[in-house]
């Protein structure tokens, strides 16, 4: 028999209910002629429940084909001398910046995972963008507000605060829109919201900047079966947000259950995913896990390559496999 396949590497949220959205594509499929290119009338109807559901005005929003569609277009429009990213981070940026051929300067976290404000702005007359990911990926804490106000305000660039897991953190530096003209704010649908297969996000940034961008996109950039998948599921924010609260009770017990292992320090977290050390090295570990159909992330570049690993937070059973197996693995 075939052992099942525990997916935990690529911060999926299983705690939305499976039903609940194939149930919202079919009555999206009945309301609309599948015939017909995406109309601008589609897409204000997101851009009116994102500003409803942030406070935001509708014109500072820009609705992209997933946040990485997003990254892509800052560094490609506004991207002219170079980028800020700190290690380690998502990788996106670095990619979107090869892409782009623009100059990456990287900003080592402190050895509590924090930026280092005065180390990012060492770079202030180098690059046009400084991407932050606040609750980081991967080690998934949330940066303090006031080290991001202080970076907004010094920073003679645009600061593009990437907040993909900000559903499962403590707060949203959204507030800050208002009082900011050089920051970005980017979402995803992905994550919180359980929609990863229809590539969703957007970003909400002062109302020129936006207007700036939204000229810079393809016609049709989105498809309508996934802007009026993001409309429902922000009215049915209830559902959503009952399932976050159960994620962020199984996150916890996950920890604690991985604390209990002799050799494994896992981070607290605010995010859907667990960033944890490992005594041995990792890679062993992670080719242990893979052996027994148990799939976790693994890290290529130092400085976190050899004795780190990263877990999403799957359902009860999901994680009651994954730390079995671990067990095993580190005992070995």
């Amino acid at each position: 028999m075939i052992q099942e396949v525990i997916k935990l590497d690529a911060n999926e949220n299983f705690f939305i209910p499976r039903k609940f959205l194939s149930n919202l594509v079919k009555e999206v499929a009945d309301e609309v002629d599948l015939r017909l290119y995406p109309s601008n009338e589609v897409y204000m109807l997101l851009m009116r429940e994102i500003s409803s559901l942030l406070n935001v005005p509708v014109e500072s929003i820009v609705i992209g084909n997933g946040s990485d569609d997003l990254i892509a277009l800052l560094v490609k429009i506004l991207a002219k001398r170079g980028i800020i990213t700190t290690n380690p981070t998502f990788r996106i940026y670095r990619w979107a910046a090869e892409v782009f051929n623009v100059k990456v300067y990287e900003s080592m976290l402190t050895v509590n995972f924090d930026i280092d404000v005065d180390g990012i702005l060492k770079f202030n007359d180098a690059a046009d963008l400084c991407f932050i990911c606040s609750p980081n990926n991967p080690t998934g804490n949330q940066f303090r507000i006031d080290d991001l106000e202080k970076l907004i305000n010094e920073f003679r660039g645009i600061v593009v605060i990437d907040e993909a897991y900000v559903d499962f953190a403590d707060y949203s530096a959204i507030n800050l829109l208002s009082e900011y003209d050089n920051l970005i704010i980017i979402r995803t649908f992905s994550k919180g919201f359980g929609l990863a297969s229809f590539r969703l996000g957007f970003l909400a940034t002062s109302c020129e900047l936006a207007d700036k961008l939204r000229s810079s996109l393809p016609p049709f950039n989105v498809n309508t079966i996934s802007v009026l998948m993001g409309v429902k599921v922000i009215k049915n924010r209830g559902i959503i947000e009952e399932a976050i609260k159960k994620l962020k009770i199984e996150r916890e017990r996950l920890i604690n259950a991985l604390s209990t292992i002799d050799g494994v320090e896992p981070f607290n977290s605010k995010a859907n995913f667990i960033f944890f050390k490992t005594r041995i090295n990792a890679n062993s570990i992670y080719n242990y896990l893979c052996r027994n159909n148990v799939f976790v992330r693994k890290f290529d570049n130092p400085p976190i390559n050899n004795h780190y690993l990263r877990v999403t937070v799957g359902t009860p059973n999901m994680n009651d496999a994954f730390i079995n197996v671990l067990r095993k693995a580190v005992s070995l």
